[in-house]
Parts: C-alpha cells; sequence; structure tokens
C-alpha cells in the first residue's frame, strides 16, 4: 500500500515536471526570438547554438537539483533554485565568450537584455504555477492523505514537517501504530492521531 501510495505521488510529480520543463524551455526560447524582433536585428546560427546550449543546461541543472520531489521544496528554495541555474548558464556562457571571442557573430545588449529577463520570467512562472497548485490542493484537488507508520519521536518530527508545508498538498491523517502504549513503546499517546491498533 505504502509503495503504491509512493508510485502515485511519483507519478503526478514526474507529470507536472514535465510540464514545466517543456515552459521553461519555451519561455529560454520565445525571450531570445522576442528581442531579436523587437530590436529588429538578424538571426544568426549562433542564436541556436546559444538557445541550444541554454535550454539542455537548464533542463539538466533543474532535474538535478530537483531530485526531491517538488512537494517538498519551498517556493523561496525553488525560486533560489531557478536563479542559480540561470547564473550557472550565463557563467558558461560568458566563459565560452571569453575563451573563444564569439562575440563579434552577435548583439551583446540583446544577449545581455536576455541573461536579465530570463530569469524574471522563470521565476514568475513558477511563482505562478505554484499559486495555482496550492489553490487546486487548498480545494482538495490533487491533495494525497499521508499516515505516518510508528507513532515514534522520528515520526513526531515528520508530522512537523508535513505540517510546516502547506504548499505540498499533503494531508495528514495519523499514525500507523498497532504497539500497546506503555509509556516507551509508543511516543504518541493520543489516540485520536492513532489509526492501527489500541
Amino acid at each position: 500500500m505504502a509503495d503504491q501510495l509512493s508510485r502515485m505521488v511519483r507519478r503526478h510529480d514526474a507529470k507536472i515536471n514535465a510540464f514545466s520543463r517543456l515552459i521553461d524551455a519555451a519561455i529560454i526560447g520565445c525571450t531570445l526570438v522576442a528581442l531579436v524582433s523587437v530590436l529588429k536585428l538578424s538571426w544568426v546560427p549562433l542564436y541556436s547554438w546559444l538557445l541550444l546550449i541554454a535550454i539542455v543546461l537548464f533542463s539538466f541543472l533543474s532535474e538535478s537539483s530537483h531530485s526531491k520531489s517538488w512537494r517538498d521544496i519551498s517556493l523561496r528554495a525553488e525560486v533560489i533554485g531557478v536563479g542559480s541555474n540561470w547564473l550557472t548558464i550565463v557563467f558558461v556562457l560568458v566563459l565560452v565568450d571569453v575563451i573563444f571571442h564569439p562575440s563579434d557573430l552577435y548583439n551583446r545588449e540583446m544577449v545581455f537584455y536576455w541573461f536579465v529577463l530570463t530569469p524574471t520570467e522563470l521565476i514568475s512562472w513558477h511563482s505562478i504555477l505554484r499559486m495555482v497548485l496550492r489553490l487546486f490542493r487548498d480545494t482538495g484537488v490533487r491533495a494525497q492523505s499521508v499516515a505516518i507508520y510508528g507513532a515514534t519521536e522520528l515520526g513526531a518530527g515528520l508530522e512537523g514537517r508535513i505540517q510546516h508545508m502547506p504548499w505540498s498538498g499533503y494531508n495528514f491523517v495519523g499514525y500507523f501504530d498497532d504497539r500497546k502504549t506503555n509509556g516507551t513503546r509508543r511516543f504518541i499517546s493520543d489516540s485520536s492521531l492513532i489509526k492501527g491498533g489500541s
């Protein structure tokens, strides 16, 4: 039962993460294309390479930094993650420019605007996605009921973490513990929280 619930949570998270990565790539690409158009520049092959490197690197860094479920990460942590991932991309592209000097082949002003605007848009998008998902979970959509196996001190600590993550959509329902309360074997003695045994 626990394994099945874990697979369900991971499956839903994977769909949301895949959708989020797709929108991330679209934001990165559309921002560059829009800037080229607004500044009335010609599209040069180097822009395609910049775009490809940025999208691949950002997707890789995002997947690497989100090894845990998005439900377990606060909005602040996600914003910091998005910002630091984009800064890494900027550092890599600037390093490539310093080593190979391709800056004569593209418009520096446009690339600078791209470096500044893109993280703002990415952070805004991730914040909006979080707010929408939280709204859905507040109405019961995509909420996950969670029970902790073992009414121990470790379990109580986990409950505290769950209660302090309102964005996660986890609905704590109690503990499964069929041991007798004798003052040492069961940390939680509140019978209303115990769902298994007495």
